[in-house]
């Protein structure tokens, strides 16, 4: 049994580092500046506006989409992902429509959703998870033959790549994360990129309505921040795991459209500085991982493009033992869990094995963490156990 367990976020951060954070945080600094230059290099547009939360950049992208054409009220949503865009969909007054994933990379699937397209349809909200690119454009092929808004929620793969396409640029418009499990990991906050021309200016407008961060949300933002050093040291969060075995990724908090706070921007600007080192480090050890993984006899990664992606968590399919399998490999310090998203289909009743690969997925997936603190001992362990 180890006496670390690597966190499934990351990477660490130092109380040193946290200090300055919070110090940058008062001086007058140009944060979103340095934040839009970062973007711009990597997507290559300019239209950029930062929310407190990934959610409110969805809640009110589906709120421009439907100013623009108010007669559509469904929105395509995959069977898998977090119940936050679910919310969002129905805060704005819409209906969700759910399609199935694709089990070779646990994204959209193309197929289901062209399925699902009616003439009510608003939207097509793809995504892809835990940092595996999805092939988007094929996805855009339909919105376009349709004449359907495409909501690309880059959440979880944002810096990846599929056949040349960096996700989070396709849609019209696209939804990057700034959470503690994100490709860009910090304190909270997502951005919204508009390549529509026609919704650029509703959606300037109806950012100009929504409020700005508070003093409450600068003292929950403070709170996260100091706790960081101890939570996402491995030996700070083996004592953590010690009382808390899981985790709800599945959020039910109101969603209240606010603007990035000034602590968020520094906190998010500091781990710019070490993104693409980062993850360098996630992929050699997403590598060496699978490697590991596939040498067992009831486990199988599922396969993919090693160089194209940034890899937050590694799935695998167990064919049996999967409770035996997570505590195995937790023993060797790397973190595993069976916990997935809750499947969306239950607000429409739906029977949820009428989604086939979402079905396969729910019984047999396990998500290993990838993180910079995986060290060749973690792996000498995982190596040994059968």
């Amino acid at each position: 049994m180890s006496f670390q367990m690597i966190p499934p976020v990351g990477p660490e951060i130092s109380v040193k580092e946290v200090l300055k954070i919070i110090l940058k945080s008062f001086q007058k600094t140009n944060q979103v500046l340095i934040l839009n230059n970062f973007l711009f290099n990597r997507v290559k547009h300019h239209n950029f506006w930062h929310f407190n939360k990934a959610r409110s950049a969805i809640q009110l992208s589906l709120e421009a989409a439907s100013i623009k054409k108010p007669d559509k009220t469904e929105v395509l949503v995959s069977i898998y992902t977090c119940n936050s865009v679910l919310q969002c969909i129905i805060n704005a007054g819409l209906k969700p429509i759910v399609y199935d994933v694709e089990i070779s990379t646990l994204g959209s699937l193309s197929e289901s959703i062209e399925e699902k397209i009616s003439d009510r349809t608003l939207a097509i909200i793809a995504n892809g998870l835990y940092g595996i690119a999805i092939d988007i454009l094929k996805i855009k092929k339909i919105s376009e033959k349709k004449n359907i808004y495409l909501i690309e929620d880059a959440s979880q793969n944002f810096l990846s790549v599929f056949e040349n396409k960096l996700m989070g640029t396709t849609g019209d418009m696209n939804i990057l994360s700034y959470g503690l499990s994100k490709p860009i990991h910090s304190i909270g906050g997502g951005s919204l990129i508009c390549n529509n021309l026609e919704l650029i200016p509703i959606i300037d407008d109806q950012y100009k309505k929504h409020n700005k961060f508070g003093v409450n949300d600068f003292l929950s933002s403070f709170k996260k921040l100091v706790l960081l050093p101890f939570v996402l040291n491995p030996y700070g969060f083996k004592i953590f795991t010690l009382f808390f075995n899981r985790f709800d990724f599945n959020s039910h908090e109101k969603i209240t459209i606010k603007k990035i706070g000034k602590i968020q921007l520094c906190a998010l600007v500091h781990e710019l500085n070490k993104i693409d080192s980062t993850n360098k480090i996630r992929n050699k050890n997403f590598i060496q991982l699978v490697e590991i993984i596939n040498n067992k006899e009831d486990l199988k990664a599922l396969e993919f493009n090693f160089e194209d992606n940034n890899f937050l968590r590694l799935p695998v399919i167990c064919s049996k033992e999967r409770k035996k399998w997570i505590y195995k490999i937790r023993s060797c310090g790397i973190w595993a869990s069976d916990e997935i998203y809750q499947s969306t289909c239950s607000i429409n009743s739906e029977n949820v094995n009428s989604f086939k690969n979402y079905t396969i997925i729910k019984d047999q997936l396990i998500l290993v963490s990838i993180h910079p603190l995986i060290s060749e001992k973690n792996l000498d362990k995982l190596t040994r156990i059968n």
